[in-house]
């Protein structure tokens, strides 16, 4: 990730990807590469005034610019999860500027995972386990967490990861819009993930360093908004128009 954050060719390719994947209309800024005075050392883009969340909050902003914000926010990790195969894994107060006339300006794209077919493979089992067949859940937790037979037998891990996954997707499946102000919330999430690193529950695909770091990243940027979003509306929004599929291998030749 050390390399990957110091790759400018690549962080540029990621901006250009991110910047296609949001119309005018969605009012998500993503600021333009000059690749002529780039290099993979440098990196020039277009400068984007607004200002970063501390700012914003001192100016006592109303709820409802404040759940523009956060749909905003939602929309720009979601849409490109599901749409570009891309976790943006760095959903923080730097990388967000509120813009004056109310678009949230989207930036530095270093921090970033492109989902092999191998991984998305587990997410969307994952995906489905959860929404269709409950019944699957702990398999689909031992094989992205890549357990061991053992591992996998510890009704005391299994018990925990599942707890953390129906925290990940209380809001998402929560009726209508989510109000992330409620710090029971986020508590209970940091609580969870407590527990995982004192009982040394840590053993995982490597790209899920990145998916935990966005999610909490994320909720914890609505949190700091106190801002109330569909999320779920959102998410089935993209998940339906997005690629989240891996690829499947092209028909042999006649």
């Amino acid at each position: 990730m050390m390399e990957r954050e110091t790759d400018y060719e690549q962080e540029a390719e990621n901006l250009r990807m991110a910047g296609s994947a949001f119309s005018e209309e969605e009012g998500i800024v993503v600021p333009r590469v000059f690749p002529e005075f780039s290099t993979r050392r440098v990196l020039t883009m277009e400068y984007i005034d607004g200002v970063h969340l501390d700012r914003f909050l001192a100016s006592k902003p109303s709820q409802t610019l404040r759940d523009q914000f956060g749909h905003k926010i939602s929309l720009s990790v979601l849409r490109l999860d599901h749409g570009k195969r891309l976790m943006y894994a760095d959903p923080q107060p730097g990388n967000y500027l509120f813009m004056p006339d109310g678009r949230l300006g989207f930036i530095d794209f270093g921090c970033c995972s492109h989902h092999s077919d191998e991984f998305l493979e587990c997410l969307v089992d994952a995906e489905r386990a959860y929404l269709e067949a409950p019944e699957d859940l702990r398999d689909v937790i031992a094989r992205i967490n890549e357990l061991t037979p053992k591992q996998a037998g510890d009704d005391a891990r299994m018990e925990l990861l599942v707890r953390f996954v129906h925290w990940a997707w209380e809001p998402i499946v929560h009726e209508g819009p989510f109000d992330f102000s409620d710090p029971d919330y986020f508590r209970r999430g940091v609580e969870l993930y407590g527990d995982t690193l004192r009982r040394r529950y840590t053993r995982s695909q490597p790209p899920n360093t990145c998916l935990i770091k966005c999610m909490y990243g994320l909720r914890a940027m609505l949190n700091r908004l106190e801002a109330r979003v569909d999320i779920g509306s959102i998410y089935r929004t993209e998940r339906s128009r997005g690629s989240r599929q891996p690829r499947k291998p092209a028909p042999p030749s006649a």
